[in-house]
């Protein structure tokens, strides 16, 4: 066999196995798209798959507190109290987000003073949304069960429930949380402890 001969079989293997190679990367590649793409389906059907129920995960050491200390830092709102509007003692408020499905956090808001605009607190326990609620999120989320914050959309409030803002206007309170088991609790608890 001539030189030539030897130099092209040699380029022809390396150009089919080049190409072998790439459609097999690019098999790998559009798996892992599809798999990325249906991955809430894919978790609701067969289950989390190696990760930790963080619910029986304690945290109780220094770097856990710092972190924890950190988020609240940076999380935290600064307001400027013009004309001592703060703390307020009493008024009719509208309490958003759906978080208030339960009532928790509007009964100690209640049990302060303030007046919970009704229409807006029926609204949300009537609603088929729920925080944490194990199903996939109405923002198209790939975490379920309490990491879930399927907030109402703006297009589901009736022209009644915008319409009683107007006179629950002293202030708005929004909550959102991302932890439906604890999060009403907590905050009330913290509250009640603020205020008293």
């Amino acid at each position: 066999m001539s030189a030539a001969k030897k130099g092209m079989k040699k380029s022809t293997y390396l150009i089919i196995w080049t190409l072998v190679i790439a459609l097999l990367c690019s098999a790998v590649g559009v798996v892992n798209y599809e798999a990325l793409y249906w991955d809430s389906a894919l978790t609701l059907y067969f289950g989390e798959v190696g990760v930790k129920n963080v619910s029986t995960v304690t945290f109780d050491t220094d770097d856990h507190a710092q972190v924890a200390n950190l988020i609240v830092a940076e999380g935290a709102v600064l307001l400027k109290n013009e004309k001592n509007a703060l703390p307020m003692k009493g008024g009719k408020i509208s309490l958003f987000g759906i978080e208030n499905k339960s009532g928790v956090l509007q009964k100690v808001l209640e049990d302060e003073g303030f007046t919970v605009n009704p229409t807006l607190a029926a609204f949300y326990a009537a609603s088929s949304h729920s925080s944490g609620a194990g199903s996939l999120s109405a923002g198209n989320g790939s975490e379920t069960g309490g990491w879930v914050i399927d907030e109402v959309p703006q297009s589901e409030y009736t022209a009644d429930v915008k319409a009683s803002y107007k006179d629950y206007n002293d202030a708005a309170v929004v909550v959102l949380c991302a932890c439906r088991m604890t999060c009403p609790a907590t905050a009330a608890r913290r509250m009640k402890t603020t205020w008293n």
